[in-house]
């Protein structure tokens, strides 16, 4: 078998599907296709070990699109409620959202007309009104400062309960 060594893909670098850390690192004001405004939103996603990926995502003003930019807003410290919100205000923000593999995507790559999927943002913030059993399992943005694993081990050391 011959192959080219450099197209292979780093798959850690794409991300999984999870919950993660996003800082916005540019967004633009632009016009959607139907001439909807919107803003395009670039983000930097600690989607596992190494570099933080690119996501992109749009934060539409239709009636159909603003829970989206309700819970931006809210995830992010801005104020939904005075109906403003402009793409200078989003640059720099940060917080939490669930990302998945986009479907579109997904079925290109098992139809063979893409290589890879890419991740999207299915909601923004992990809110309580959410059942936990709906979101993609969590995987942490960093590795924690702390080493628990040794505090876990001596723990069990002491337990009498076998299991």
């Amino acid at each position: 078998m011959r192959y080219d060594p450099a197209a292979a893909q780093d798959m850690s670098k794409q991300g999984r599907p999870g919950t993660y850390y996003f800082s916005v690192t540019d967004a633009k004001d632009a016009t959607s296709k139907t001439g909807n405004e919107m803003i395009k939103l670039t983000l930097a996603v600690s989607a596992g070990e190494g570099d933080p990926i690119r996501v992109y995502d749009y934060l539409v003003n239709t009636a159909g699109g603003l829970w989206k930019v309700k819970l931006f807003a809210k995830e992010v410290g801005l104020d939904f409620d005075s109906g403003d919100l402009t793409a200078e205000e989003c640059v720099g923000k940060s917080g939490k959202a669930v990302f998945d593999y986009d479907k579109k995507d997904v079925a290109a790559v098992a139809a063979g007309t893409r290589q890879k999927a890419y991740l999207k943002v299915v909601r923004y913030g992990i809110h309580e009104d959410k059942p936990k059993e709906d979101l993609p399992d969590t995987m942490p943005a960093k590795k924690p400062d702390t080493d628990f694993s040794q505090e876990a081990k001596d723990d069990r050391d002491d337990d009498p309960i076998p299991f």
